[in-house]
């Protein structure tokens, strides 16, 4: 019995000894990044990706799960304007707008209440030859658990298929609407009017 004792000891301490290494040599900080090249102009894209309240034409997770409940606060895509979701399947968290360039860069604070896990989302948006060159990240600080963590599940499988099918579902709303109607020249009779 004691000899049992005794290895389970032993097994007890390599593996707090193998905790404690892999929180030494997991990465402190995290990065996901996906890109996409839009035929569409900025303020198309600005519509969607600024308001909490088009965040379901896109969103890879709410079709995932049709029952999801959200609510949204605050004016729409402002500073402190809040989403808040709850998902069997999903999870549950909240997203607030840090930060909003019209039409260049927004920055959001992600919180996932099941699991504990902050982390910051931007979008940025570059004019680009034929459209506009959108950005989707999302960044943080790994803690003792998250470094452990990112030893053992790639972030960029797991959540890097979604963040590419949201920038599709954005790309295909902006790419598939109308054209702005070009701005109606003055007749010749009311530019000549101007001159009275």
């Amino acid at each position: 019995m004691k000899k049992f004792i005794k290895i389970l000891l032993i097994i007890a301490v390599i593996l707090v000894a193998a905790v404690f290494i892999l929180s030494l040599i997991g990465p402190k900080t995290y990065e996901l990044k996906r890109s996409a090249l839009m035929k569409a102009p900025k303020e198309s894209i600005w519509e969607q990706v600024s308001k909490w309240e088009n965040f379901g034409n896109w969103s890879p997770w709410e079709a995932k799960d049709s029952a999801m409940t959200k609510t949204i606060e605050g004016t729409p895509g402002e500073v402190g304007s809040k989403y808040t979701w709850k998902s069997k399947t999903q999870g549950n968290g909240v997203q607030t707008i840090l930060e909003s360039k019209p039409y260049e860069y927004r920055l959001s604070s992600l919180e996932f209440e099941d699991w504990g896990m902050k982390s910051k989302t931007s979008f940025e948006l570059k004019d680009s030859a034929g459209g506009t060159f959108v950005t989707w990240k999302m960044f943080g600080e790994n803690g003792f658990m998250g470094r452990i963590m990112s030893l053992i599940f790639n972030m960029e499988k797991m959540v890097g298929p979604d963040y590419e099918a949201g920038l599709a579902n954005i790309k295909r709303i902006v790419e598939s609407a109308p054209a702005a109607a070009p701005a109606e020249m003055p007749a010749e009779n009311e530019k000549d009017s101007t001159k009275n």
